[in-house]
């Protein structure tokens, strides 16, 4: 007897609540933010319940959760009092909705349900048989979790000093309405006070006197109040879906007048103490409404009143559009609807996959695609924005199945928006093959599978890869997370177009030692020896780096005019005949540190995991100048300027503070080379043009007309035509106006500023490793050596340190900008190891040691003492590839190479569960043979069973023994079931784990001490 063949009178006697059949279903998220808006669906396939359906009752239990139906003025009363809408027949009605939490306990989740409610006296005459009638005919409900946020805006830079302060509420945890404020009491303060609020609630009508909701009069924008201006803007819809509607008002009025005379003349002039009030009202979608107020005291003169008000509007216009909420709380559980039923049920029963899919830290596979496969049938889905994922298996079940095997697929293939944006592809041999993640799981007695996966690489004989070998899933996990946070960030921060030749085919394994972005096929290759997971590169100077190659590419249409004059070679900075190759680079390399800002850096090598650390690079916080490194350090010299224009940390010739909108606003227009950026940002921020000046000054982009002595000195650059690392007679080199050191170049006025140019070149207009930067070691017990770099003077910032990898005995140093005092020591990352001798070189020193470059610069014996501690994190490689220091090909190289069908991902295994079904005759003939009646029969039966064998079953085990001879070499038993619950205990809390090694060095040293 089947499952769902349940007699109609049982059904109405017990009214089973169970998880919904396919008829009728909620689609809507199962984790969300507070204010953030999501599409809620109501499914209704059921064509009974189409047909006795006249209203549905709407409730919710918990949380606040506001619906608006999408189109319609749609209003839930209260929590407590359902709501009724109209039915009439449609199969799918959609509601725009938005949840609050964080204000009160327990409002994290909201119970949404929604009961579809029939006639009676209909029943009766459309279906007499029935022996019970209900005018509740079914109920379907569902969970939501909404994170509590915290909220931010970028303000201009207002200090806390001994006459002025800088407040903020609600900012850490957004439970009313989050505000700043400020005041200077000093007498010569511009701005004596500044105050902002930031509202966000929904909102269902607009009064038709008001333009939006009901804060901006409609008779203003004719007839606005005095010193007042009433005008749209565009704010965008600060990271949700829909169209916006924005206004504002910006309105002065004087507080205090004072006459003042000029220091020169003595000529008076009045100065005013004036208030600037702005309001603004962005509706979002027709549903969610934006509001909020700024007000600006500052003191001006007469003459200058117009212009303070218009600068003071443009920086209310960039406060505005810069608010984020961010959440703080973010869910991970899955919540399937549930319907409970009065009306008979048949046909097949659905039940439910569910689960997260994360990579070997933590972080979400968002929108990988999943597979899942039962009794011969493939259900497909696709995990969300946190790598949730949930996929209805509409399948029939004996009553008396109650352990049906589950095949579950993870292929690494990201898709939102219904595009396609990237896929991995790892090599087997020649050919490129889509890589996924396989994992046998159970249903078992009818329930929902629930599915936590975390691509560690732990060993299990239950899991495969596309690989053969499970443990190299801890390595193409991350590659997939860190290229999604990649494209994330191209989407949602930037809103740039990057469909360019999408997918985006990320090709993994490459023993060419070629790491690049190539946009003729749309490629980003990552060799064998760089793709490990412990790799220092990840992910700044890999995934990040190689994506905004591909953000660039698409963006443009084509790379910088400049970058492709004759002349040019990637990477060659200063020695290029234009900054355009440098630019390229150095933008890929902002990018990367400017998207680690906002996702962090999960990388356990990354130390601290400061944003401005870029990989085994060093700080960008330092000022590099073009000529610096013999001139290679150029496109770190663009890195470092442009994030010194991003970040909020001023150090000596930085004063800007700029939001990433600013900046991108410049970036995304294709121009020559890194001049015509400089001309852009000035015309684009005129108010703030002294401060460019001085940064790009700062930087040493700036034409110096001083004559060298027309000899190539050992700190001046020059290409090595034939390899040698001398220079040699004829060998191109740039001539630069200093006789002993780079220091001696400064800026003198007159030099046009924004070109990197020396006197015989006045118009010219991944991090790749500078030759011999490397420190030879002689042991290799530790895999990995932290670098720290300390300041002897002021004004370069704060000390760091960061983790560089020991590749071939080799460790890379970069060394700092020519001007900078510093030293360097090198110790091991580790607890289980000690360094007798830590190594110490000062900056000046290293660079000598670099004007004259051999393989090394020098050698060291760090004397290693085991401290019988354990705890180091291992270091994983790929394939068992040790990374090695290599030039890793060209930006823009082509690639030939072989790929596979992705379409066959779930295909290659479909024969495997039925194989045995052709052993069966030949073991039937083993059997029949015992009796010697039954020998004729049995050689018929082995006949066949051999024939269907040779045609059907060999072929199939050929290819397959392959893989199978890889899954077998690696599992092992796997030592406890993962729970949901106990997984989500198990993350990784990467930043404490760091924290904990440092705390055991240190320990160790004391102890040796």
């Amino acid at each position: 007897m089947k499952t769902y063949i349940i007699a109609i009178m049982l059904l109405f006697l017990i009214c089973p609540s169970a998880y919904a059949a396919d008829g009728v279903r909620i689609e809507m998220p199962d984790n969300v933010a507070s204010g953030e808006m999501f599409k809620v669906k109501l499914i209704i396939e059921d064509s009974l319940v189409r047909e006795l359906t006249n209203t549905i009752d709407i409730t919710r239990k918990g949380g606040t959760l506001q619906l608006k139906r999408s189109g319609g003025m749609h209003d839930p009363s209260t929590l407590s009092t359902p709501s009724t809408i109209e039915y009439a027949g449609e199969e799918e009605i959609v509601f725009d909705a938005v949840m609050s939490s964080g204000f009160r306990k327990g409002d994290v989740e909201s119970t949404l349900s929604f009961r579809f409610m029939g006639d009676v006296e209909e029943m009766r005459n459309k279906y007499p048989e029935w022996s019970t009638y209900s005018r509740d005919l079914v109920t379907i409900s569902k969970t939501v979790y909404a994170s509590p946020v915290s909220f931010s805006v970028e303000t201009p830079d207002l200090p806390n000093t001994e006459t002025s302060r800088f407040e903020t509420d609600y900012w850490d945890k957004v439970t009313s309405t989050p505000v700043f404020r400020y005041v200077d009491n000093s007498n010569d303060a511009t701005a004596k006070m500044y105050r902002g609020s930031f509202n966000r609630e929904t909102s269902y009508q607009t009064p038709d006197n008001y333009l939006v909701g009901r804060y901006i009069r409609k008779e203003y924008l004719t007839n606005p109040p005095e010193n007042t201006k009433v005008s749209s803007y565009n704010y965008g819809s600060f990271e949700q879906y829909g169209s916006s509607t924005g206004y504002y008002t910006v309105s002065w009025y004087p507080m205090k007048k004072v006459t003042r005379y000029e220091p020169d003349t003595n000529e008076p002039y009045d100065e005013y103490d004036i208030s600037i009030n702005y309001n603004y009202a962005v509706l979002i979608n027709d549903f969610l409404l934006y509001h909020g107020n700024i007000i600006k005291q500052v003191t001006v003169r007469e003459s200058e009143i117009e212009d303070a008000v218009r600068e003071a509007e443009e920086e209310f216009h960039k406060i505005v559009i810069s608010q984020k909420y961010i959440p703080i709380e973010a869910g991970s559980a899955t919540y399937p609807s549930v319907l409970e039923t009065k009306l008979p049920v048949s046909g097949p029963k659905t039940l439910y996959v569910t689960g997260y899919v994360s990579d070997a830290d933590g972080n979400p596979l968002s929108y990988v695609e999943i597979h899942a496969r039962v009794k011969g049938q493939m259900f497909k889905g696709r995990a969300d924005a946190d790598g949730n994922f949930q996929i209805p298996l509409s399948i029939e079940l004996d009553e008396k199945e109650n352990d049906v095997m589950l095949d579950l697929w993870v292929i690494f293939s990201y898709e939102r928006d219904d595009k396609n944006y990237f896929a991995v592809y790892d090599l087997d041999g020649n050919t490129y093959n889509v890589v996924y993640y396989s994992q046998e799981l159970a249903i078992i007695d009818q329930k929902n599978v629930e599915a936590p996966i975390r691509l560690d690489g732990s060993p299990d004989p239950k899991k495969g890869s596309s690989t053969g070998n499970i443990a190299d899933m801890k390595s193409l996990s991350v590659i997939y997370a860190h290229t999604a946070e990649a494209v994330d960030f191209c989407l949602v921060e930037l809103d740039a177009d990057i469909d360019h030749k999408l997918p985006v085919e990320v090709l993994v394994g490459n023993n060419d030692r070629q790491t690049l972005y190539s946009p003729g096929q749309s490629r980003i290759l990552i060799s064998s020896n760089d793709a490990g997971y412990s790799n220092s590169n990840r992910p700044k100077n890999r995934e990040y780096h190689e994506f905004a190659h591909h953000l660039m590419y698409a963006t443009y249409g084509d790379w910088t005019s400049g970058s492709m004059v004759a002349g040019t070679k990637n990477h060659d900075g200063f020695l290029n005949p234009n900054t355009g190759d440098s630019y390229e680079e150095g933008f890929a390399e902002f990018m990367a540190l400017v998207i680690s800002d906002k996702y962090g850096d999960s990388n356990p090598a990354d130390g601290k995991t400061k944003s401005d650390i870029y990989a085994s690079f060093g700080s960008l916080e330092n000022n590099y100048r073009p000529w610096d490194s013999k001139g290679y350090a150029e496109e770190l010299a663009v890195a470092s300027l442009l994030w010194d224009m991003y970040d909020k940390d001023n150090e000596k010739g930085d004063s800007l503070s700029m939001s990433l909108s600013n900046i991108w606003s410049v970036l995304k227009v294709q121009r020559n080379d890194f001049y015509d950026y400089y001309v852009a940002f000035k015309e684009a921020n005129p108010s703030k043009a002294a401060e460019i000046d001085a940064l790009f000054i700062e930087h040493g982009f700036f034409a110096d007309t001083t004559e060298g002595n027309g000899e190539r000195d050992d700190f001046e650059g020059f290409r090595d035509a034939n390899n040698n690392r001398r220079h040699d007679t004829g060998e191109f080199f740039f001539d630069l106006g200093c006789l002993n050191t780079t220091k001696e170049i400064e800026y003198r006025k007159g030099m046009v500023i924004g070109k990197a140019a020396n006197y015989e070149r006045a118009n010219r207009s991944s991090a790749v490793r500078l030759d011999g930067a490397y420190l030879k070691v002689k042991e290799d017990e530790v895999k990995q050596y932290l670098v720290k770099v300390d300041y002897l003077e002021s004004g370069y910032g704060e000390d760091y340190e960061y983790v560089v990898d020991l590749r071939d005995s080799l460790l890379y140093v970069q060394p700092l900008p020519g001007h900078v005092v510093a030293e360097i020591s090198i110790e091991p990352y580790s607890v289980e190891y000690t360094a007798e001798n830590v190594y110490s070189i000062s900056n000046d020193e290293l660079i000598s040691k670099l004007e004259d470059p051999d393989e090394y610069f020098d050698k060291h014996e760090f004397s290693l003492k085991s401290t019988g501690v354990t705890g180091d994190l291992e270091y994983v490689v790929y394939k068992d590839t040790e990374p090695v220091y290599a030039y890793e090909g060209d930006r823009g190289q082509d690639v030939d190479v072989k790929i596979s069908n992705t379409d066959s991902v779930t295909d290659d295994r479909k024969g495997l569960p039925l194989l045995w079904l052709l052993l069966i005759p030949i073991i039937g003939a083993g059997v029949l043979m015992r009796k010697s009646e039954n020998r004729d029969k049995a050689q018929d039966m082995l006949k066949m069973g051999t024939q269907e064998l040779n045609e059907k079953g060999l072929p199939f085990i050929k290819e397959a023994s392959k893989k199978a001879a890889k899954y077998t070499s690696k599992s092992a038993a796997y030592a406890s079931k993962q729970t949901k619950e106990g997984y989500e205990k198990a993350k990784p809390k990467l930043k404490k784990a760091q924290e904990d090694i440092k705390r055991k060095m240190d320990e160790a040293k004391v102890k040796k001490e």
